[in-house]
């Protein structure tokens, strides 16, 4: 097990720190007195010291973004992660950067956002996509041409696109691989571990087993034969809320685990080009004009 870590950082207004971090990011108290707040901060013990006195910030440049510093936070796993933007956003709390995806399809690929407290403490918190990448530096070509990743902005709720996704019966309609003939209803995805039936068009029948899964936002599963093990190739599908009524959606075809040699012609297929198909036919069949 990891230890905790400890961090202490001043505030100017405790009552103000005990709102901030109590009711809107939703942390339990611990021990407290007229000066000090100790909060679980994920596991981790951060106080708030009431303290007076000058402070500094300087400011540094990561992924084209000025990011304060000193700066603290905890990394999270996605759903985590956009259930606190969520909240942060309920609240009205103002970001000094946005909710984004850090280094896309590069080493150390995270969702980021930057706020401040009352007192005006910057926090970041973050997602690695793969927590394998937390301290990475490199990876090879060969992985970095095996994951292949399309987005788009479609005019629509996230909910209302992730019912689209997460019910298999559905999918069909809006493949943009041609892919997919049928799957039978009653299906829908609920969580890790589900597993879901497919027809191929060419009559193949996969099990796809789910592997990340965050209600509305999240969604990935790994296919394969039935009765057998998944072979090592995933699709992947991430939303996120860009305004009302609209949804930035990434969708990616990841197959650096598949290791069949028989089964590379097949995936190299899958270009960008094939995964923008799907989310166009996406975002026409969502937002009124749907494919025949």
């Amino acid at each position: 097990m990891t230890p905790p870590m400890h961090l202490a950082v001043p505030v100017d207004d405790l009552a103000a720190a005990r709102r901030f971090y109590g009711d809107v990011l939703g942390l339990a108290r611990g021990r407290e007195s007229d000066h000090w707040i100790d909060w679980n901060l994920y596991g981790h013990q951060f106080v708030t010291h009431q303290a007076t006195g000058p402070r500094s910030e300087a400011l540094s440049e990561v992924d084209g973004h000025r990011v304060p510093v000193p700066h603290f936070g905890v990394l999270l796993d996605p759903g985590q992660f956009h259930d606190l933007a969520d909240r942060l956003r309920a609240a009205g709390v103002e970001f000094l950067i946005e909710p984004y995806l850090r280094f896309p399809g590069q080493p150390g690929e995270q969702w980021t956002m930057f706020f401040r407290d009352p007192a005006g403490n910057a926090l970041e918190f973050k997602a690695f996509r793969d927590p394998a990448q937390v301290f990475a530096t490199d990876r090879t070509s060969a992985d970095e041409d095996r994951v292949v990743r399309a987005s788009r902005e479609i005019a629509a709720d996230a909910a209302v696109i992730f019912e689209l996704v997460a019910d298999p019966a559905r999918q069909p309609a809006w493949d943009g691989n041609d892919n997919l003939a049928t799957a039978a209803p009653g299906q829908r995805v609920r969580g890790v571990g589900d597993v879901f039936t497919t027809v191929l068009t060419r009559g193949s029948v996969r099990e796809n087993h789910v592997v990340e899964f965050a209600e509305g936002r999240r969604l990935a599963w790994r296919p394969a034969e039935p009765g057998s093990e998944p072979p090592g190739h995933l699709w992947r599908w991430e939303l996120e809320p860009v305004g009302s009524g609209r949804t930035m959606v990434t969708h990616t075809y990841d197959w650096s685990r598949l290791t069949d040699q028989r089964r590379f012609e097949r995936a190299r297929s899958t270009t960008t080009d094939r995964l923008m198909a799907s989310l166009d036919r996406l975002a026409a069949y969502v937002e009124g004009d749907r494919p025949t």
